[in-house]
């Protein structure tokens, strides 16, 4: 996609582990100040009721085909050759994880490895270390777009916020948003709107599409 277009991650209240590597593929990062962020890592273990199940006198038979077809069974911990197997997957889950943050962020991963272990930060210690490229919000990493793509900054774009498709379990949209009309024709619950030039930074996403709808009603706005 980078080859295409380009893309900037803005990062919201928290965007760790998982939400870290996702930003790892992008041409910037925008976090907040206080977004927690980093926890470049991997936690695995093995969940052991064994104990368990010698209290209440439950008895599990396992039958299995392979060397490692038993490593997730829960009557049992590790064996010997299992626990080294499972710890040499758990480093090397670890590895490729850092080398690619190391790739991502330009430094030697003796470097990185200085900010990753597991540690997290907030978005002003991450811009410190050097983890993400910028702070600000949704409207800074628009702006970062825009100048990337080579938009003028005053051109009005759109946004399009992508949901889960409508239905009982779907999420509910935010207010504003043009719910009755995707439930009706049972297309995926989207906004589409566009941003108003010369709005303040400050104002939200939300803000800005009840505005929109607002200055389309009463042209006075």
């Amino acid at each position: 996609l980078r080859e295409k277009i380009p893309v900037v991650a803005s990062m919201g209240d928290v965007a760790a582990s998982g939400g870290y590597y996702l930003s790892m593929g992008c041409d910037e990062i925008v976090a907040e100040e206080l977004t927690l962020t980093g926890s470049i890592g991997v936690v695995t273990a093995k969940l052991s009721l064994e104990k368990l199940y010698e209290k209440i006198g439950f008895v599990r038979e396992n039958i299995s085909k392979g060397k490692y077809a038993e490593l997730d069974v829960d009557n049992r911990g590790f064996s010997k050759e299992e626990k080294e197997y499972f710890e040499n997957g758990a480093q090397k889950a670890y590895l490729s994880f850092t080398s690619k943050a190391a790739e991502s962020r330009g430094m030697e991963l003796t470097e990185l490895q200085k900010v990753a272990q597991g540690r997290v930060w907030t978005g002003k210690q991450a811009l410190d270390v050097g983890l993400v490229d910028k702070l600000g919000g949704i409207w800074t990493a628009i702006a970062s777009a825009k100048s990337r793509a080579g938009i003028d900054q005053e051109k009005s774009v759109k946004i399009v916020e992508l949901r889960a498709p409508s239905g009982f379990f779907a999420r509910p949209a935010p207010f504003g948003a043009s719910l009755s009309q995707s439930i009706i024709s049972g297309q995926p619950l989207a906004i589409t709107d566009t941003v108003l030039p010369g709005l303040s930074s400050n104002i939200s996403p939300l803000e800005c599409i009840m505005l929109e709808s607002l200055s389309s009603e009463n042209p006075e706005l």
